[in-house]
């Protein structure tokens, strides 16, 4: 009987110390900033823009979901470093908070030298199945603002504002809302950047989103008077449709510094 306990309790310590992640050395440290600017100024919200067509353009809601933020190593080694994070440039009512981006400060990655970044727009699948309450300690995915419960899909992205295109035709005034959600609107997005991380600095990658690419990208224009709201839709439909073009439209808006 004794050498049963004393094998059961080798056996309860081999398996706790086979699930620890393995020390994999020295860690350091790097920053990842998201600035949102149209075409070259920083984009503030509430601000006028000009647009290609003459109108005045303004955000007043502009956010995004990121998933699985990973590193890729030089001998291609990848390199976990979030599950989710989240991009919210409501805040930019100055230009020193716009300047500024929003940036996720991050510890404990592991040394070494990389050739790229690579995450999604949205939540992935996975996490997209579940609900706000299976999240009970994350911010984001514990909020239910953040979740559509007729989607079965949290919000992936979000763009509110307006446009005024009284100088230039008969329209006036247009309020604008795009949601994105659901599984077949998840984007992903790779990024060639050579960088290292040290011990005994802090790198930093920093992403720009252009605005203005999300409407005004040759080739994926969106004409915003013709087409202003759209809260994703069942697949096929033209709220899909929009919803889907305009998180297609924010991911190729980013680019690596």
């Amino acid at each position: 009987m004794k050498n049963i306990l004393l094998f059961c309790l080798a056996l309860i310590l081999f398996s706790a110390n086979s699930c620890k992640e393995p020390d994999r050395g020295p860690k350091g440290s790097l920053s990842i900033t998201f600035k949102a600017v149209y075409e070259n100024d920083p984009l503030l919200v509430f601000n006028d823009y000009l647009t290609p067509d003459g109108d005045k353009l303004q955000f007043h809601v502009f956010n995004f979901f990121l998933s699985d933020i990973e590193l890729i190593k030089d001998n291609d080694e990848v390199v976990r470093l979030k599950d989710v994070e989240y991009v919210d440039f409501n805040g930019n009512t100055d230009l020193n908070k716009a300047a500024a981006g929003i940036k996720f400060d991050l510890s404990e990655v592991e040394i070494g030298n990389y050739k790229a970044i690579r995450f999604g727009i949205g939540v992935e699948p996975g996490k997209n199945a579940k609900e706000p309450g299976d999240f009970p300690t994350d911010p984001y995915l514990g909020d239910p603002g953040n979740y559509w419960s007729a989607w079965n899909s949290y919000i992936f992205s979000r763009l509110e504002g307006r446009i005024d295109t009284l100088p230039n035709a008969a329209g006036g005034d247009v309020s604008y809302l795009y949601h994105s959600g659901v599984d077949g609107m998840y984007q992903t997005r790779s990024f060639t950047k050579t960088f290292e991380i040290s011990s005994n600095g802090n790198s930093e990658l920093i992403f720009k989103v252009n605005a203005k690419d999300i409407f005004y990208k040759s080739g994926a224009e969106i004409y915003i008077p013709n087409a202003n709201v759209s809260h994703s839709g069942a697949v096929g439909t033209p709220a899909y449709d929009l919803a889907r073009q305009t998180v297609i439209n924010i991911a190729n808006a980013i680019s690596i510094q």
